[in-house]
This record gives C-alpha cells, sequence and structure tokens, in this order.
C-alpha cells in the first residue's frame, strides 16, 4: 500500500511539472507594411545592445512587408536603402508589438526639412525626415514625442552654437584681446555641450511621462554618457518598481551601477 501511495504522489507531481518544462517563451507578432519604395532593401533590427537584424521585408502586392513575432516589447528599427540610390534611406523608430505599422514613404519633393540645421548644413537625418507611420501601438505616440524632443534639442545645439560663432567673430574687430580670448575659449568648450543639449530631452521625457514604460527607455538612450549621468540619475531613481525590473529599467541600472533587490 505505502509503495502505492509513493508512486502516485511521484506521479502526480512529475505531471504537474511536465506542464511547466513544456512552456514556451511569450511571444508577441507584428505587421509592418511599407509603401512608396518597393525597389527598397528594407530591414527590422532589435533592442539594444545588440541590434541585430530581426526580419527582411518581403514583396507582397506591390508592398514591402515585415511580419512576425518578437520576445520582447519595446523599440525597434526599420532601415531600407535602394541600392541604385547610395544618398536615399529610411530610418524609423517603432514601438512593438502592434497589430499593424503602415510606413510610407514620401517623395523626395516631400521631404521633411524642418530644421535648417540638421538637413541642410550637416546633410544629416532626423525621425522621419521622409517617412510617415501609422500605427495602432498606443505607445507609439508617446515615442514619437520623445523623438521629437530630440530633434529639437539637437536643432537648438547648432542654433546656439551659430550665436557663440557669430560673437565670437565680433569679438575680432573690438581690439579687446582678453575678451576675444573669452569667447574663443567659448567656442572651443562649447563642443563639448552636446551631450548635455540631448540628455534634456530624456528628462523633459520623464517629467512629462513619469510612468510611461518609455521612459527608462528615454532615460537609456543618453545614459552611457558618463557626463550627464548624474543629471539623469535622480530620475532613474524615481520610477517606478516595475519600471525599474523592466527590459530598460535592468539596462539603466547597469549603466548607474545600480544594484537591484
Amino acid at each position: 500500500m505505502l509503495r502505492h501511495v509513493i508512486y502516485y504522489s511521484l506521479s502526480f507531481v512529475l505531471l504537474t511539472l511536465v506542464p511547466g518544462c513544456q512552456q514556451k517563451q511569450q511571444t508577441y507578432p507584428y505587421l509592418i507594411k511599407i509603401d512608396g519604395c518597393t525597389d527598397c532593401s528594407v530591414t527590422l533590427r532589435g533592442l539594444p545592445p545588440s541590434y541585430n537584424t530581426l526580419d527582411t521585408a518581403q514583396r507582397q502586392a506591390g508592398q514591402l512587408v515585415l511580419s512576425g513575432t518578437i520576445a520582447q516589447p519595446g523599440v525597434y528599427y526599420v532601415f531600407g536603402h535602394k541600392p541604385t540610390d547610395k544618398n536615399f534611406g529610411i530610418g524609423a523608430t517603432i514601438y512593438l508589438p502592434a497589430d499593424s505599422v503602415q510606413l510610407t514613404v514620401l517623395p523626395k519633393e516631400q521631404e521633411k526639412r524642418t530644421f535648417y540645421y540638421v538637413y541642410q548644413r550637416l546633410g544629416l537625418g532626423s525621425y522621419l525626415r521622409n517617412a510617415v507611420i501609422f500605427s495602432t501601438s498606443p505607445q507609439q505616440k508617446e515615442l514619437e514625442r520623445y523623438l521629437y524632443l530630440n530633434d529639437s534639442l539637437w536643432n537648438k545645439f547648432f542654433v546656439d552654437k551659430s550665436l557663440v560663432t557669430a560673437k565670437l567673430v565680433q569679438t575680432y574687430d573690438s581690439g579687446n584681446r582678453a575678451l576675444v580670448e573669452q569667447w574663443s575659449d567659448s567656442a572651443r568648450r562649447f563642443e563639448g555641450r552636446f551631450p548635455k543639449y540631448m540628455a534634456q530631452s530624456s528628462v523633459l521625457f520623464a517629467k512629462q511621462y513619469p510612468h510611461s514604460d518609455l521612459t527608462a527607455y528615454a532615460l537609456l538612450d543618453n545614459a552611457k554618457i558618463t557626463n550627464v549621468q548624474p543629471v539623469l540619475r535622480p530620475y532613474y531613481r524615481a520610477l517606478p518598481d516595475s519600471l525599474k525590473q523592466s527590459y530598460y529599467g535592468k539596462l539603466l541600472a547597469k549603466e548607474f551601477g545600480e544594484v537591484q533587490e
């Protein structure tokens, strides 16, 4: 009798353990359609720190389509280029999972050129310079808000830099050597302020969205720069525990050398 009791007890334990062993990691589906660039080569890339390629777009009914599953919700990147045009490029930042993402590439004459210093003078791109995104993900709007803040601070840096440079040029005719040296020193040191300008986009977003899933991402975006970590650290520490335990929260903890309980 005792042998049968032990047998059935062990059988019960094994039966309860088997489903747990067979459980698969949760995955999340995505569907991304790209219009306006059928001759493009487009890929979906993953989360930091690897940014590995997850998917390559396939042509379906006149569209480029990316579809599959991801294991971790978060911010992903769509990159595209034309083999026949080295000056063309798509760079779209999206939040996944999403039931449907529609990315429409704009014709050359409709490209957004909001900031002179970013687009014209430096020849660099910015968020959605040549594309428009529609997404069913509710987090996409908050992500776009952060990216627009990035654009604004980026532009402000170059505007302020041009003002410092203009002031330096004005002092050359003053005959005041001390003043010329003062403004020359200011112009030389101004380049080093760029990380602090960009960190303000993280700070502003954290103030506006202290409980957003994307706040930890926004802080992480600038946390690798050592001289801005003191500015960002208080906002990391103010995060709810749920965000500290999130994917981006754990990466932030490593950047700041914080030991999570």
